[in-house]
């Protein structure tokens, strides 16, 4: 998942009395099938970030917001760590400059040979999945390339309706999936949002809540989501606290997403 500022920000500060200095959070990039670690930020630089063109992001570009609506925040993730080789491909597989978008490959001694059952990979290297690209010679991360939501001819990252979702008062925080299921009669697909709401919340305040959400995603980018209400502890979860976007979408086309109250 890309790496939220404010949310580091919040960890720094609860452990500023402990002495803990914001240069040493090291923002990287790593995954279990390169033995975790593929690039790094500087050591002792903390925390940095560059706002990019939200409007880019969908035609897979890493360009100056147009505006101060049109900004996203991405974390520099630094350079590839020594004998590994990172490349961002296109849906070719053809190499991208830097300032594209596409899909991040690891090569190393450090990458798994394969999955088990699997063909051995082309040239040593790994799809990871994860999309991407290069700013100022450093790595930002989108996203998995399977959540993007393609709805209306755009490419939408699940994590901005998410974070709009979840700066929603009421709303618990890291507890909003994003995703997108077919609509039949409009013949694409409709991009749902569905967020737990705090136990305590009234069916006043839940309606309220409602309503400010699907504001904040509207405005946030320019879609009004199918919105889905639920209890704590219903948006499902990896062992390691990571949305399962793909799960929340076939649990919610089961009729199956916990209690749901679809507005």
């Amino acid at each position: 998942e890309p790496i939220h500022r404010p949310a580091v920000e919040r960890f720094v500060d609860m452990l500023r009395p402990c002495r803990l200095a914001p240069g040493t959070i090291l923002p990287c990039y790593g995954l279990a099938e390169a033995t975790l670690a593929v690039t790094f930020a500087p050591v002792g630089r903390g925390l940095s970030s560059r706002h990019v063109s939200l409007a880019g992001l969908e035609d897979e570009v890493l360009a100056e917001p147009r505006g101060e609506g049109d900004a996203t925040e991405l974390v520099l993730l630094g350079g590839s760590l020594p004998e590994l080789s990172v490349e961002v491909r296109d849906a070719q597989g053809g190499v991208l400059a830097p300032g594209k978008v596409g899909r991040v490959f690891v090569k190393g001694p450090t990458v798994t040979p394969g999955y088990w059952g699997d063909d051995a990979r082309a040239g040593g290297w790994l799809d990871t999945g994860d999309l991407g690209g290069w700013l100022e010679d450093e790595l930002v991360l989108i996203g998995r390339a399977k959540d993007v939501i393609m709805t209306r001819g755009r490419n939408l990252s699940p994590v901005e309706l998410e974070r709009a979702a979840e700066a929603v008062e009421g709303v618990r925080v890291g507890c909003a999936a994003a995703f997108s299921v077919p609509d039949a009669e409009q013949g694409t697909e409709e991009a749902v949002v569905a967020v737990e709401v705090r136990a305590e919340e009234s069916d006043w305040s839940r309606g309220a809540i409602g309503c400010l959400v699907e504001r904040a995603v509207l405005e946030r980018v320019g879609l009004r989501p199918r919105l889905v209400l639920l209890p704590p502890g219903s948006v499902p979860k990896t062992t390691s606290g990571k949305v399962q976007r793909s799960r929340a979408r076939d649990l919610y086309q089961r009729g199956l997403l916990a209690r749901a109250q679809e507005l």
